[in-house]
């Protein structure tokens, strides 16, 4: 410890001041750290892929390293349990909580999702959607079994839901082969669930574009209405290769009267932390083909021309996965409008365990007679 300076007189100092001193520099740092990772966090959501590629090509990290680079970051953030938008409550598993009328989204974005109406008057009950994504399901791959298991055990919950009809999100497979294919139609086919698929990028891997999944499963748009409700099914699965025009027609037509869409990949993620906000037309890792980029640039295009059209619409939510991880952003421009991300049932986001970023689920999608609705999650 260091003493005083010879022949410097020694002052004698009360007891506490020294800790009251310390304290507030204490606080003083606590405040600044607590303010920079805030402010990194924010900014952090602020930027997109291809901003940060930029950045990180700066300091040396090429486009190859960046999936390597999210990957860490992505972990790092579940960990330290940074905000990443709104994260859904969780359904309880040992009674059914939608009949007790428990809310199952955060309080604070309720206000139009409730069990009652203005007048205090319970609204029953309509409807109940269940929702799954990245399923990553492989006939041979042995490092993936684990994720048929998931998924068996996910049916066996929106059994026991009464779920009424069960969507899933893309990435059903993790390579889009025949094979793979074919197990997951004949898994949920003997689940007798009432059931209806998106591809997602995964999807298309084999067959370089929806060929194996159309054989398979016959479509890969769909619309329908139940109980009164319009819900619309759109393929944007495909990073690089632009929808059709006639696609795009279609779905603008189909949007005229829809309540509910559904898609392959989230089209907007403002509010979510870096490398957590990967949407339509853009990936973690720029390409390096200029072919690429090119054609990149025009499936972002076209997320912004989606993202015009429901906003122009009277659709209450847009549901996707791809991200592994469930969340919900409200749209900055269309008051009201909700982007939902569900979680997956699959056991890997590449070489990393799910559980590194979320816990395995699905979600449930609850409607109600007053036109209001909720959506919360299941775990596995």
């Amino acid at each position: 410890m260091k003493g005083y300076p010879e022949n410097q007189e020694k002052k004698v100092l009360r007891p506490h001041r020294p800790s009251v001193l310390k304290g507030f520099v204490a606080v003083i740092i606590l405040s600044a750290f607590v303010l920079s990772v805030s402010f990194s966090v924010k900014y952090l959501s602020s930027l997109d892929i291809s901003t940060m590629s930029a950045l990180l090509s700066k300091v040396g990290i090429k486009n190859s390293k960046i999936e390597e680079v999210a990957g860490d970051f992505i972990q790092r953030v579940g960990d330290s349990g940074i905000e990443n938008g709104h994260e859904l409550n969780i359904y309880s598993s040992e009674s059914d909580p939608l009949t007790q009328g428990k809310n199952v989204i955060d309080e604070d974005i309720a206000a139009t999702s409730t069990r009652r109406s203005d007048s205090g008057i319970e609204d029953s009950e309509v409807l109940r959607i269940g929702i799954l994504a990245d399923l990553h399901i492989t006939a041979k791959d042995k490092d993936y079994e684990d994720n048929r298991a998931a998924l068996l055990s996910s049916f066996g919950k929106v059994k026991d839901l009464g779920i009424d009809q069960t969507l899933i999100l893309g990435d059903l497979t993790n390579y889009g082969d025949l094979p793979s294919l074919e197990l997951v139609r004949s898994l949920l086919q003997n689940s007798n669930l009432q059931y209806r698929v998106l591809p997602g990028d995964h999807d298309l891997a084999d067959s370089v574009g929806p060929a194996n999944f159309v054989k398979i499963f016959g479509k890969s748009n769909d619309s329908f209405v139940v109980n009164g409700y319009k819900f619309v099914m759109f393929d944007n699965s495909a990073n690089f290769t632009p929808i059709s025009q006639n696609q795009l027609d279609w779905l603008a037509q189909e949007l005229e009267d829809a309540d509910f869409v559904f898609l392959s990949q989230p089209i907007y993620t403002q509010g979510l932390v870096l490398f957590s906000n990967v949407h339509m037309g853009s990936t973690l890792s720029s390409p390096e083909s200029p072919d690429l980029l090119t054609k990149q640039a025009q499936v972002k295009a076209q997320r912004d021309t989606i993202l015009s059209m429901i906003r122009n619409s009277n659709v209450k939510a847009v549901i996707a996965g791809d991200h592994h991880k469930s969340s919900m952003v409200e749209d900055k421009e269309k008051p009201g409008l909700r982007h939902y991300v569900v979680g997956a049932i699959g056991g890997n986001v590449g070489e990393y365990s799910q559980k590194s970023l979320q816990s395995q689920r699905f979600s449930v999608l609850e409607l109600f007679s007053d036109g209001t609705f909720k959506l919360g999650d299941v775990t596995l």
